[in-house]
């Protein structure tokens, strides 16, 4: 008898999660799409983002992001960020793959084709968030993290991934 109100119990729960991310995504999605019209470099709407999508690599963000794993460029202003972006977007990295807030539950995952670090950076900026982009032809990810209001620098750059860290490695030095 326990096992069945606690498996009602964690339908309801689970039922209500979804109603909430269903009223997120509609209370909030359509402006966070249009958002990411740069790092696109086309006209998006909610319609593009999926949910559900698996991502092809596990990102991994410590408390202090100085401390995550990967290339890390930490707690930098924008001139700085713009720097290491720009470097990052002129090696032969692929500008196709899947992009969206990291660890936000109700937006998704959209395709892109024509995706830059640098667009990246004025997303995250916009939205004061943390832009995930998972290119097609590297295991890894690009984390671009503002994070606005603190007296240190706004922004995180972090790449992951063996092949990623590779192509990107001479833009952290």
């Amino acid at each position: 008898m326990d096992s069945t109100i606690e498996e009602l119990r964690r339908r309801r729960m689970d039922a209500a999660r979804l109603r909430e991310l269903a009223g997120k995504r509609q209370a909030y999605g359509e402006k966070l799409a249009v958002a990411f019209r740069p790092v696109a470099g086309r006209e998006l709407t909610l319609a593009d983002f999926s949910l559900g999508v698996q991502v092809p690599f596990n990102v991994v963000l410590a408390e202090k992001v100085d401390a995550s794993p990967g290339l890390v460029a930490a707690y930098i202003h924008f001139e700085e960020a713009a720097k290491i972006a720009t470097c990052i977007d002129e090696q032969a990295l692929s500008r196709a793959g899947l992009v969206g807030v990291l660890n936000n539950e109700y937006l998704g995952f959209c395709r892109v084709s024509e995706f830059t670090v640098l667009q990246a950076l004025k997303v995250a900026q916009d939205i004061n968030d943390t832009v995930v982009f998972f290119p097609d032809d590297l295991n890894g990810a690009i984390v671009v993290d503002c994070y606005s209001g603190g007296a240190w620098g706004e922004f995180s750059l972090i790449v992951q991934g063996g092949q990623a860290i590779e192509s990107a490695a001479m833009c952290f030095k």
